[in-house]
C-alpha cells in the first residue's frame, strides 16, 4: 500500500506595529484661531497657578502634520485650611476681684477663614465667642479653634485655647511682719541703720533705709 503524505503549507505575513508619534501641545489661550505658539510641549506639563485662583488650559494631540481641536482644561488651586496660633490668656472667678471675661475670638490670629470654637474636656460653653469665668473653680479650661478644609481639600486645622481662671483675692492675714532691731542708738553726728530682716514670705525685705543724726 502506498502511504500519501499531505504536507500544509502556513504562509504567515506580519504587520509591523505602528509607533505613535503624538505629542500634546499647551496653550494658555484657545489656539483654534491660530498664530498660537504651546507654552509647552510633552507628556505632560505643569502650570503655575496662583492661589484661589482658577486658569483655562488648552491642550492638542500634535504628530508633526495634524494638530487636534483644542480641549480646555479647568485648574484651580485653593488654600489650606489655617486655623492660627494656639493662645492663653488668664481671667478671675469673681466680678469683685478683678475681669472674669475674655472673647475667645480676639486670641485668634492667622488663621485664613472663619472658624467654630468648642469646649474641650469638660470646659463649660461659651456666649457666642466669649467666655466667663464668674464663680468658676480654678482651673485651666481649654477650647478648640477649627477652620474648615476647602473642597477639594480635605484636611482641617486646629489651634487650641487655655484659659487659665484665678482665685484673685489676695489673703495676707498670715504675711509676717519684719523683724528690726529697736530702740537703735548713736552719738550725734553718727548714721543708724535701720534694716529688716525677714517679713513675708520669710525672703529678705528689700527695704534698707538709712538715718543720718537726729
Amino acid at each position: 500500500m502506498r502511504k500519501i503524505i499531505a504536507r500544509i503549507w502556513v504562509s504567515h505575513t506580519s504587520t509591523p506595529p505602528i509607533i505613535s508619534t503624538t505629542t500634546y501641545n499647551y496653550y494658555t489661550t484657545d489656539p483654534s484661531g491660530g498664530g498660537q505658539t504651546p507654552v509647552a510641549t510633552g507628556a505632560s506639563y505643569t502650570p503655575t497657578v496662583a492661589l484661589n485662583t482658577t486658569v483655562t488650559i488648552y491642550v492638542t494631540a500634535d504628530d508633526g502634520t495634524c494638530e487636534s481641536t483644542a480641549v480646555p482644561v479647568m485648574v484651580s488651586v485653593r488654600a489650606v485650611a489655617i486655623a492660627g496660633a494656639d493662645a492663653a490668656t488668664t481671667v478671675c472667678n469673681a466680678t469683685a476681684e478683678g475681669t472674669t471675661t475674655i472673647d475667645l475670638a480676639t486670641l485668634v490670629s492667622g488663621a485664613n477663614g472663619a472658624g467654630t470654637f468648642a469646649p474641650v474636656g469638660g470646659a463649660p460653653a461659651l456666649s457666642g465667642t466669649t467666655f466667663d469665668g464668674n464663680g468658676l473653680i480654678p482651673n485651666v479650661y481649654l477650647y478648640t479653634y477649627t477652620v474648615a478644609a476647602i473642597a477639594p481639600c480635605t484636611v482641617d486645622d486646629v489651634a487650641n485655647f487655655a484659659i487659665t481662671v484665678n482665685d484673685c483675692v489676695t489673703d495676707c492675714s498670715n504675711f509676717a511682719a519684719p523683724t528690726v532691731t529697736s530702740p537703735l542708738v548713736a552719738c550725734e553726728g553718727n548714721s543708724i541703720v535701720i534694716a529688716p530682716t525677714g517679713g513675708g514670705t520669710g525672703g529678705a525685705s528689700p527695704l534698707n533705709m538709712t538715718h543720718v543724726g537726729f
